[in-house]
């Protein structure tokens, strides 16, 4: 192995030590914060200490997505800090090899950890979310006897061919809804026709309705000219089960799949879309801040030095963050608000900060 390899070595193995450092310093205190969160609820519902363990572990793949780029630049400024206030990084020059080189493997460390990145954001995470919501809900706050199958109550809907759908609850597993009413209006939205069941169940690719009554109206909706009760009745519309779970409140849980999906449902639905646009795009915008950071730390590392140098290097990283994750809510904000484009509004933080990097970068190599 020839010298330029053991440095290599030596410098990623500097890098990888501080690294997870940070990474593991910075779960912990999310660990903290949540288990002190939720100490009243998991003390009031008497909740097992396995249950405590499963939820929080749950949350670790959304901890280690929002730690890796902090832990980055950790990683970074530490490593490098250390090299350069021992004289490593002079020595290193002064055998005329090129630092470029050097910091190679560091480099493609930060290409894995933006695949890696993008992996936790477009299913581990989403998924870890919401299976500690459906823990919360389902296990520790649930009513005795209630089915945790229906997640979906207090829907409304307003069907293609213009019925207006009032449901109870939905269970998207077995396609039943429960306690449903259909209002039928003419053009000119007058009510002439209601139709009212206790389930709604969908079989053979039609939609059946159970214990029905069935109301038609004369004369703008004030006068009812016909009430009669069906045991069942078919109802044709095109809807699908799917068709009538509502938008996702929280984009946090969906998978990146899923959001796609629910971005073309709404755009077919001719509903506004842009906010879910914006967040498709951070899912791959996000992971490669770990990349930029590392680019901006880099240079920054370098140059500390001086007696209180590891405290300026601890400074750089907390005013860093604060400056990226502002940023990036100010570019989110701009492409939700549309005064930017979706796409543009993602990437403005990475793009502002790489370019300041590899200034920095550039300046630093002359």
């Amino acid at each position: 192995m020839n010298k330029n390899n053991i440095l290599k070595k030596y410098v990623l193995m500097e890098f990888l030590e501080s690294f997870f450092f940070g990474l593991a310093f910075f779960c912990v205190l999310f660990l903290i914060s949540e288990f002190f969160f939720r100490m009243t609820d998991f003390i009031s519902h008497k909740a097992p200490f396995l249950f405590i363990l499963k939820y929080l572990a749950a949350l670790f793949p959304l901890w280690i997505k929002d730690s890796l780029p902090v832990a980055v630049m950790v990683g970074v400024v530490f490593s490098l800090n250390r090299l350069s206030r021992d004289n490593e990084i002079t020595a290193i020059k002064s055998c005329g090899i090129n630092l470029h080189k050097i910091f190679m493997p560091v480099f493609y460390t930060g290409v894995l950890l933006v695949l890696f990145g993008i992996l936790l954001n477009n299913e581990l995470v989403p998924r870890g979310y919401s299976k500690t919501i459906a823990m919360r809900e389902y296990e520790l706050y649930r009513n005795p006897g209630e089915d945790p199958n229906i997640q979906h109550r207090a829907i409304v809907y307003h069907s293609q061919d213009g019925r207006n759908f009032s449901i109870e609850a939905f269970n998207p597993k077995t396609g039943v809804i429960y306690n449903v009413t259909i209002d039928k209006f003419s053009s000119r939205y007058s009510l002439i026709e209601q139709l009212k069941a206790k389930q709604m169940n969908y079989t053979s690719g039609k939609w059946v309705l159970k214990s029905v009554i069935e109301r038609k109206y004369a004369q703008e909706g004030r006068e009812l000219i016909s009430e009669t009760k069906l045991y069942e009745k078919v109802l044709s519309i095109p809807e699908l089960p799917g068709d009538f779970i509502p938008a996702k409140k929280d984009i946090e849980l969906l998978t990146t799949g899923e959001l796609k999906e629910e971005i073309t449902r709404l755009k077919n639905a001719s509903q506004p879309t842009i906010k879910q646009v914006v967040a498709y795009h951070l899912r791959f915008s996000y992971p490669f801040s770990s990349l930029v950071v590392m680019l901006l730390g880099i240079p920054l590392a370098l140059g500390l030095n001086g007696k209180y140098a590891k405290f300026r290097g601890a400074g750089y990283i907390m005013v860093i963050s604060f400056f990226y994750w502002t940023l990036l809510s100010l570019g989110r904000v701009l492409g939700e608000t549309k005064l930017l484009p979706p796409v543009l509004g993602a990437w403005l933080c990475n793009i502002v900060f790489l370019v300041i990097g590899v200034f920095l970068f550039w300046k630093i190599s002359k």
